[in-house]
């Protein structure tokens, strides 16, 4: 290969990257070219308990016009703590799970979203949290079934939203230190995220 050639290839390789230089330093840039895929990981999750009567002050509170309507399905899932059948206690109180389920992702997110099991509340309320960019939101009704609870049974609502958005949720609400369907007397009876609604039902 003549001493020309490799003249032009070294310069080929320089131009080629100053170029990627230029394009990943520059963010709009880099972004319509190769997209933002892969680029901005979304941030970890954070991981919320809400007892009852937390929940409920908060999503009456935010639907005042269906605060009665609410308020009444927090007391017919009420049973599910004591029932000695799961199964047909859990059908019947399946719109009240949804109700709060669904009212409660809306209320965190502002969002309507088009899977809902049921219909979402109108007018959407202003989002609880500031930015929904950063990664998953979701919303659960749950059953904590552990036996040594000298409490007994509890139902509470399980929320994960991204860690950059924590400052945003009431200091009430109880902040886990790992995801709480790793607990071996945990039961999710619905959720609802954007990307998918889950029924209620046993494991």
């Amino acid at each position: 290969m003549k001493r020309r050639d490799f003249g032009l290839i070294g310069i080929g390789l320089l131009i080629g990257l100053l170029a990627g230089v230029v394009v990943m330093s520059n963010d709009g840039l880099r972004d319509g070219l190769l997209g933002t895929a892969g680029l901005t990981p979304g941030a970890p999750p954070a991981y919320y308990l809400v007892d009852m009567g937390e929940s409920r002050n908060w999503l009456t509170g935010t639907y005042a016009e269906q605060a009665n309507d609410l308020s009444a399905a927090f007391d017919r899932i009420t049973p599910l703590i004591t029932t000695t059948n799961f199964g047909e206690t859990v059908r019947a109180v399946e719109q009240d799970i949804n109700l709060i389920v669904v009212n409660a992702y809306t209320a965190l997110t502002g969002l309507a979203p088009a899977n809902a099991a049921v219909p979402t509340p109108e007018p959407l309320p202003d989002p609880l949290l500031g930015s929904l960019s950063d990664g998953d939101v979701s919303t659960c009704l749950g059953l904590d079934e552990n036996p040594y609870n000298v409490d007994g049974y509890a139902l509470y609502l399980y929320i994960e939203i991204p860690s950059t958005q924590t400052q945003f949720v009431p200091e009430t609400w109880e902040r886990l230190s790992e995801p709480k369907d790793d607990d071996l007397f945990w039961q999710r009876l619905a959720c609802q995220s954007l990307e998918q609604a889950q029924q209620p039902g046993r494991r």
